[in-house]
């Protein structure tokens, strides 16, 4: 059961109020300390309002094709999670370091989608792909860092190269200069 008991709140029993869908007034997110705030998330809320699909977003979950098919619809079989994101409002937020810098998107809202076996295949193929791209390049990395000539160049890389003439041998450990003495590094 829902309860609000902040009176003093300027949303306060309005449809803003039910449109933020809060399970109490304890829980809720939106601090309205002043009308001025209560404005701006009046006005936030009609933009994001705006911005949903005509008849809102039920249609993509309650019906029974697929809404991700192109050309002719398959029947739903399963259902996809996805996020809704659009620019607006554009807000500026504190990042790290107190930084303020703008968000790439104003608004999320995570929805699931009806979707066929066959679009929800190349959804996941799509998410796997990410991790599979990301595990054959550390593998690759791995790989690389395991080749003799790679790995001795890697050592020889933290040696500083000698001065006064005097050349690396082949064993990468030994300085030799013009007179044949062999300085240790």
């Amino acid at each position: 059961m829902r309860e609000y008991t902040k009176t003093e709140c300027p949303l306060f029993g309005s449809d803003y109020c039910k449109r933020l869908n809060m399970p109490s007034c304890r829980e809720c997110t939106i601090t309205c300390e002043d009308e001025d705030d209560a404005q701006r998330i009046r006005r936030d809320l009609d933009m994001v309002e705006e911005l949903l699909p005509e008849g809102g977003i039920a249609p993509l979950f309650h019906g029974e094709d697929c809404v991700l098919c192109k050309g002719q619809p398959n029947p739903r079989s399963y259902y996809a999670l996805t996020d809704l994101a659009n620019a607006q409002p554009k807000r500026k937020r504190t990042g790290f370091l107190g930084i303020k810098k703008e968000p790439k998107a104003g608004s999320i809202l995570p929805i699931q989608l009806s979707c066929c076996a066959e679009c929800r295949r190349r959804i996941l193929n799509i998410e796997y792909a990410r991790v599979i791209i990301g595990a054959i390049g550390l593998l690759m990395g791995f790989l690389i860092a395991s080749i003799r000539p790679i790995r001795d160049l890697r050592g020889a890389a933290a040696y500083s190269f000698c001065a006064d003439n005097r050349h690396w041998n082949r064993d990468w450990h030994v300085c030799q200069g013009l007179h044949g003495e062999k300085l240790r590094k």
